[in-house]
């Protein structure tokens, strides 16, 4: 009989920065099924129900707060950076906060109190847009267009060239393309929301394809990453199926007993409409019609080829069907509505 202390040698402590997000949360949890002891770090001030239930251990705290962060660094193998500003339509300074100068100060922080790898959750947003209409691997050139997407890009190359410079530290960049699931109230549930009022309205032509990844796939691959040592300084596409955004819409109104109109526009009209929304918002004049950095994402091919992540023995357990099936679950348990 194996003793207790055996099975824990080596199993220490693992960080998940953004715990309290659609993402965090998610991963926290499937950590938590696999027996994985979790360290969780969020904004002081937010909404720590979704950790309701689970034996984790918490930090109030940002990617900033030196003292707090060394705290739940401290005696972790492995820390997976969530944490991320993904608000629409800020300044690239906004963004940068957190997604370039948080991130430098996790790598130092880490480093120095000895964890053993960081695991970095980017986007696929970094190769911005007229993408090419077949995969793309993981050595595409970037060229991100918005603020967003470049402080992105921009913390990408900053951890890859952190570890060259700090080759004790074992850093992976993983871009996932959309994300949708549980809790993710700024694609999934803005879709459900227009498939319910019974017209939805999409950048682009609306049939080409678009790679997604459902989240509960995400959190596992991000675990095997965690968990192989041919990783190391690398970066890795997530992905669990390809589709085009008629084909999702479609899709999840089937899952939710609903046949909405479907109206495509091109996508300067898009950003138009988000730029009219936001201020709209402010003034209080009307609901938004898109929700900024998501669905303005439906527009053009974006498939990302996830062959390296595949040779690490990840195979995705979400179709589109499956997935559709169970974020419109969620959505109907969120609003009350009868499963």
């Amino acid at each position: 009989m194996i003793a207790a202390e055996e099975l824990l040698k080596g199993f220490k402590n693992s960080l998940v920065t953004g715990a309290t997000g659609f993402i965090g949360s998610n991963l926290v949890e499937v950590l938590s099924e696999k027996g994985v002891m979790v360290r969780v770090l969020f904004r002081k001030g937010s909404n720590i129900k979704l950790l309701d239930g689970l034996a984790v251990e918490g930090y109030p705290g940002d990617l900033l707060d030196n003292e707090v962060l060394g705290e739940a660094i401290s005696d972790s193998t492995t820390v997976y950076n969530i944490a991320a500003d993904t608000r629409e339509l800020l300044p690239y300074m906004d963004y940068e906060r957190v997604n370039v100068n948080g991130l430098k100060n996790l790598l130092e922080v880490s480093r120095t109190r000895k964890a053993k790898k960081v695991i970095h959750l980017s986007s696929a947003e970094v190769y911005g847009t007229n993408l090419p209409s077949h995969p793309i691997k993981e050595d595409y050139p970037t060229n991100p267009k918005n603020p967003f997407q470049k402080s992105k890009e921009a913390g990408d190359r900053l951890a890859l060239e952190y570890h060259k410079a700090n080759p004790d530290l074992d850093i992976t960049v993983v871009r996932s393309p959309i994300a949708i699931g549980p809790r993710d109230k700024a694609f999934s549930e803005v879709l459900l929301d227009m498939i319910h009022e019974g017209r939805v309205t999409i950048p682009g032509n609306g049939r080409d394809q678009i790679s997604i990844v459902y989240v509960k796939d995400l959190a596992i691959a991000l675990h095997l990453i965690a968990n192989s040592g041919e990783t190391t300084g690398k970066i890795f596409h997530v992905k669990s199926f390809d589709t085009t955004p008629i084909d999702l819409i479609e899709a999840l109104g089937k899952a939710a007993n609903l046949k909405p109109k479907i109206r495509t526009v091109r996508s300067a009209v898009v950003n138009l409409s988000r730029a009219i929304s936001k201020y709209s918002r402010k003034i209080n004049y009307r609901k938004p019609t898109y929700h900024g950095l998501r669905v303005g994402n439906l527009a053009g091919s974006r498939i990302i080829d996830d062959s390296r992540l595949r040779a690490l023995g990840y195979r995705p357990a979400y179709t589109l069907e499956k997935a559709a099936e169970e974020v419109v679950a969620w959505y109907k348990k969120r609003k009350g509505a009868p499963t």
